[in-house]
């Protein structure tokens, strides 16, 4: 967090973001008490999709806020197109995941109806180190195998025409 001093007053949408990272900090630490557990799984992601959808539509509301903010004509346009991107990518991402919670919904709700319980499954955590990928470097962080793949994919640049 910041230095915040008695002075100085935070503005609302800068303590509204800082609520919503102090509660994602806190579904981190809920996701890590009950690791294995199939149901926490399924709010973690369940949940984690309506919060990238929620994000996605704040983001489209910042495109929109932009323009009449930004007060230099010349970089209204990229930052608007940047926001864009950035809802492109967070609606992509929901459209990936969902596949994933109708997967996990229908474990938990499976095991319910059986009468039994949902188990909770011994686990232990994935070490950074395993491979991101087919062909991945079996020592590579999937972070930075993540970046270089992007490099890669970047350097190349646009196809012929």
């Amino acid at each position: 967090m910041r230095d915040r001093r008695s002075d100085q007053r935070s503005h609302p949408v800068a303590e509204a973001i800082e609520e919503a990272e102090r509660g994602i900090a806190r579904v981190q630490r809920a996701l890590d008490a009950h690791d294995g557990d199939l149901r926490a799984l399924r709010e973690a992601i369940s949940g984690t999709l309506r919060l990238t959808r929620s994000l996605a539509a704040t983001v489209d509301r910042i495109g929109l806020y932009a323009p009449s903010t930004v007060p230099d004509p010349a970089i209204v346009g990229d930052v608007v197109a940047d926001l864009r991107a950035l809802h492109g990518c967070l609606t992509t991402g929901a459209a990936l995941v969902d596949p994933a919670v109708e997967d996990v919904r229908g474990l938990v709700e499976g095991m319910d109806r059986d009468g039994g319980p949902v188990p909770t499954v011994p686990t232990a955590r994935t070490p950074r180190t395993v491979p991101a990928g087919p062909g991945a470097d079996p020592g590579m962080d999937p972070a930075d195998d993540f970046a270089a793949r992007w490099e890669e994919w970047a350097a190349l640049g646009p196809g012929p025409s």
